[in-house]
This record gives structure tokens, C-alpha cells and sequence, in this order.
């Protein structure tokens, strides 16, 4: 049974939380988590995201609190666990699982979603999450948060390009392919993953490639913004935005 695609848009901000294995702890003292910091800058440096917070005070866990960008979360993390992995050195499996990530709907939850990561300690080097005051950045590693005015705007816009993405774009063009279903869109999908000599994970994973294919399952079915988006694990909104670029 394929794995279910993760909740993801463009610009998203996003709660991580990536346990160990039975057997392993992530960090097995300071200086671990010392290194996993300097992991994440290099990582944060190559893909430009931004970090609200993060939490490693337990042995077996970290938490992040991501802005992604406009980058790609599943690359980003990739490259982060791959790199700590390598430094670690572990026998046997680091990781329990595949990260978890929760999608951050509101400012509300960002501030709540802040909150918890932060903890109640202040005074705990690794637990941080960045100063509510906007343009003021408080370390090298950390982003402000921005104010909820700031913040706003962005969903507003999401919502009201959904509207102006299905009143432009057409529903399956004159005379072309014309799919009905999920069933067919995702078969018409593997044919062209077959064709390529790839798999359609690797077509998705990415972007240029992923984004033409949405504007081409827009153009050639009747699947809405949403089904659309469930196959590529994007929101409504991240998917009209792709097909509007």
C-alpha cells in the first residue's frame, strides 16, 4: 500500500518532529547536539528556509518549527538527516521513522505551535525559538517570527487565487485527453514514469518536472484543484498557484 502523501504547500510553515531508533539515541550527549545545530545551519544556508524554533533537549527526539521558503520540506530534510546520520555513525537504524510533519494552518497555531516547542525553560541552550519582534533576527541560526499582520496576508491570497484558478483554467481542452478520474490520471502518470525509465516519485520529487505535470493533469482532466493536490501532496492553493505561474 503506497504511503500517504504529506500535507504540503508552497511557503508552508511546519512543526518536524524526527524520533530514533529502538536502540539509538539522536543525541547522546551536548556536543551531538552541538553538531546537529551546525548541520542544520549548513543545511539552512544551501536551501534558504527559514527556522522559528527548534527543541533537542530529549535524547531520542528534535523538534523544528520550519518556514520552508518556497524550497522543498522533503529535500530539506533528506539533506539534514542524511548529514547527521553520516556524522552519528550509528550501528544499525538512527531513525525510527520518516519525520513527522504538521502543517501550520493559522497564526494562532503558529504562536501555540511556537510556545510548545519553546518549553517553559528559557534558560535550556537547546530549546529556542525566536523573538516575536519583527525584522529583528536574535541569532545567526534563528528567524523572526512574523507579526500576525505579516503573516495574514498569505491566506487571504491562497484563498482567493482558488477562486480565480477555476474560473481561468479550463477542464479538459477541446479534442485532447481528457481523464475522469483519479484512476486514470494516476495510471497516465505511471505510463509516463515508464516511458522515462523513472518511477513517478522521482518525477514529483523534482520540481520543474512536478509543476508541469499539475498544469498538464489540469489541462487534460476533470479532477479538482484539491484531488490534484492529494496526488502530489500539495495544498488547494499551492496547486493553483503552480498552474497560474
Amino acid at each position: 500500500m503506497p504511503r500517504k502523501a504529506r500535507e504540503k504547500i508552497l511557503y508552508g510553515t511546519y512543526l518536524i518532529t524526527q524520533t530514533s531508533g529502538t536502540d539509538q539515541s539522536l543525541f547522546r550527549d551536548d556536543e551531538d547536539r552541538t553538531a546537529f545545530l551546525a548541520i542544520v545551519r549548513k543545511v539552512k544556508e544551501k536551501f534558504d528556509f527559514h527556522l522559528y524554533g527548534y527543541c533537542l533537549r530529549a535524547d531520542n527526539e528534535y523538534r523544528l518549527l520550519i518556514y520552508d521558503n518556497g524550497s522543498d520540506l522533503s529535500k530539506i530534510m533528506k539533506a539534514l538527516n542524511i548529514r547527521y546520520a553520516m556524522y552519528a555513525k550509528c550501528q544499525g537504524k538512527i531513525y525510527k521513522d520518516r519525520y513527522k510533519s504538521q502543517l501550520i494552518q493559522d497564526y494562532r497555531e503558529l504562536m501555540e505551535t511556537a510556545q510548545s516547542v519553546y518549553g517553559k525553560d528559557e534558560h535550556c541552550a537547546w530549546s529556542q525559538f525566536s523573538a516575536l519582534l519583527q525584522g529583528e533576527k536574535i541569532s545567526e541560526l534563528l528567524d523572526p517570527i512574523p507579526n500576525q499582520e505579516a503573516y495574514h496576508p498569505y491566506w487571504i491570497e491562497a484563498n482567493e487565487s482558488n477562486q480565480v484558478c477555476d474560473r481561468k483554467t479550463p477542464l479538459c481542452e477541446r479534442g485532447g485527453t481528457c481523464h475522469r478520474s483519479r484512476k486514470e490520471v494516476e495510471a497516465a502518470l505511471g505510463q509516463q514514469a515508464k516511458e522515462r525509465g523513472t518511477t513517478v516519485e522521482a518525477m514529483i520529487s523534482e520540481k520543474e518536472v512536478r509543476n508541469e505535470m499539475i498544469r498538464r493533469i489540469r489541462k487534460e482532466s476533470t479532477l479538482s484543484l484539491r484531488a490534484i493536490g492529494q496526488i502530489f501532496g500539495l495544498s488547494e492553493s499551492a496547486v493553483c498557484k503552480i498552474i497560474n505561474c
